[in-house]
């Protein structure tokens, strides 16, 4: 009878936990990566020459010091897409640019280099991520 009871259990819990994981995809809206085909006719806007000012600008609203950020190590701008993935609830299609930008914190002490990563189509970001998904992000 014990075995029955905890056979029960253990499919009662399979079955919540898989119910919880659909409602979780749907609400994420579990988006895969593009086709070869969407990605090849997707809008990427044109090559955003003023990259630099794009990003300063967007990070205007992001930081408590805009004025004191200091941006090294730029890669990019370089055609591509991101998201659909596990992380991402949105493919993005534009250029991606990866930055270190150091700024100072509230004490007014500057917090060390810190990677960013965005996607810019027709002259504005639509894509961001800080130092915890840049790194990954980053490597093209």
């Amino acid at each position: 009878m014990k075995s029955r009871q905890v056979h029960g259990n253990i499919k009662s819990v399979l079955l919540i936990s898989l119910a919880i994981a659909s409602l979780i995809c749907s609400v994420s809206a579990c988006v895969t990566a593009p086709t070869q085909e969407q990605a090849a006719n997707a809008d990427y806007g044109p090559s955003p020459d003023n990259y630099k000012e794009i990003i300063a600008s967007y990070m205007e609203s992001q930081l408590f010091e805009p004025h004191s950020a200091v941006y090294s190590n730029w890669s990019g701008p370089v055609k591509g897409y991101s998201g659909g993935g596990s992380t991402q609830t949105q493919t993005a299609y534009g250029y991606r640019v990866c930055v270190d930008i150091n700024v100072k914190n509230t004490t007014g002490g500057y917090v060390g280099e810190k990677r960013h990563y965005f996607v810019i189509n027709n002259g504005r970001v639509v894509q961001y991520a800080d130092e915890s998904s840049a790194r990954q992000m980053c490597d093209f």
